[in-house]
C-alpha cells in the first residue's frame, strides 16, 4: 500500500464525481486540506473514514487501498411491495428500489427467493458489483 497510489485515486475518484475537496472534506466531516495531503501522498484516510469514502465513491474499500476490487454484495430480505425503512413501513418495495437505486449502477440480481405462506409473502434477493 502506497501512500501515493491512494492518494491518486482518491483524487480521481473525487474528480470523476466532479466534486471538490471542499465538498469531500464536508460530506466526510474534515477539512479540505486533510483531503488535500492525502492527494498528494501525505498521508492516509483514518480507518474510521474508509466505510464513508467507499459509499461516497461507489467502491469498495479494497479499490481504495490497493486498487484491486472484489465483488460488494447487498441482502434485502422483506415484502416485495413494501420495505421498511427506519422502522417504519414505505410504499416503496424492494422490486422498485432494485430498478431504482442499485441495477440502474451496475449491480446484478444473483440470487432471489419468494416465500408465499397463505397470510405473508416475503422476498430475499442477493445484488452484486
Amino acid at each position: 500500500m502506497d501512500e501515493t497510489a491512494v492518494g491518486a485515486r482518491i483524487a480521481e475518484l473525487r474528480t470523476a464525481k466532479k466534486m471538490t475537496q471542499a465538498q469531500l472534506a464536508e460530506q466526510l466531516s474534515i477539512s479540505d486540506k486533510t483531503v488535500s495531503k492525502w492527494e498528494v501522498g501525505g498521508g492516509y484516510p483514518d480507518i474510521s473514514l474508509l466505510p464513508a469514502l467507499a459509499d461516497i465513491f461507489e467502491c469498495t474499500i479494497d479499490y481504495l487501498l490497493l486498487g484491486t476490487n472484489r465483488t460488494q454484495q447487498k441482502i434485502f430480505i422483506g415484502y416485495p411491495h413494501s420495505i421498511y425503512s427506519n422502522g417504519k413501513m414505505t410504499k416503496k418495495g424492494i422490486t422498485q428500489k432494485l430498478n431504482e437505486e442499485y441495477l440502474p449502477k451496475g449491480w446484478k440480481v444473483i440470487q432471489a427467493k419468494l416465500s408465499c405462506a397463505a397470510d405473508n409473502e416475503s422476498v430475499l434477493v442477493v445484488i452484486e458489483k
